[in-house]
């Protein structure tokens, strides 16, 4: 069975869709401010604190 153009003209403006998509989020992705701010610092301590306490939790079973 054949493709009609109309077919062929639609899958290519999804895939144009796509790549703007595409695009944006990566433009989203980059960090906008500064990186070392008070809430980051603490949030970042409250991770890693978290994480090491999840692992010795797992070492000692």
């Amino acid at each position: 069975m054949k493709r009609k153009s109309n077919d062929t003209g639609r899958a290519q403006k999804a895939l144009l869709a796509v790549r703007e998509f595409a695009r944006f989020l990566a433009s989203e992705m980059k960090p906008k401010g500064k990186i070392w701010t008070p809430f980051n610092v603490i949030s970042g301590t409250i991770i890693v604190v978290g994480l090491v306490l999840i692992a010795i939790r797992f070492y000692k079973g």
